[in-house]
């Protein structure tokens, strides 16, 4: 290779990582004992961003960005508002044991009723 060649490699290098908007440097340490890492690499990141014209494309994705986060807001609040309601609405342990023991003694009283009648009718008859 010639160094035009290396030059516009090196170049077109630089382009491609500055459009990815991302550039990971890999380096390998000297001491890897003393950086306290198992691997022995240190990885840095460094993040290039670069001013994009607007475009009806770019606009719209990002005010679809910003209605995404607005509903997730919401969702979260109406979730905890769910969930406050809910544990008002919901009777305790001990309201279903006192409803429970009201209509068990309902069905006993009913069925002595019943079988004092049936007694009753009997006594009459005979």
């Amino acid at each position: 290779m010639n160094e035009s060649s290396v030059s516009n490699f090196s170049k077109i290098l630089f382009v491609l990582l500055f459009a990815t908007g991302n550039v990971v440097l890999i380096c390998n340490t000297l001491e890897p004992a003393k950086t306290n890492m198992q691997s022995g690499r240190v990885a840095a990141s460094t993040s290039l961003s670069a001013i994009v014209p607007a475009t009806p494309t770019n606009t719209l994705y990002a005010e679809l960005q910003q209605k995404q986060k607005e509903l997730e807001k919401k969702e979260q609040a109406l979730t905890a508002q769910e969930t406050q309601l809910r544990s008002r609405t919901q009777p305790s342990s001990f309201t279903m044991r006192s409803l429970y023991a009201l209509l068990a003694a309902l069905l006993v009283l009913t069925s002595f009723n019943v079988y004092l009648d049936f007694r009753r009718n009997q006594n009459q008859n005979v």
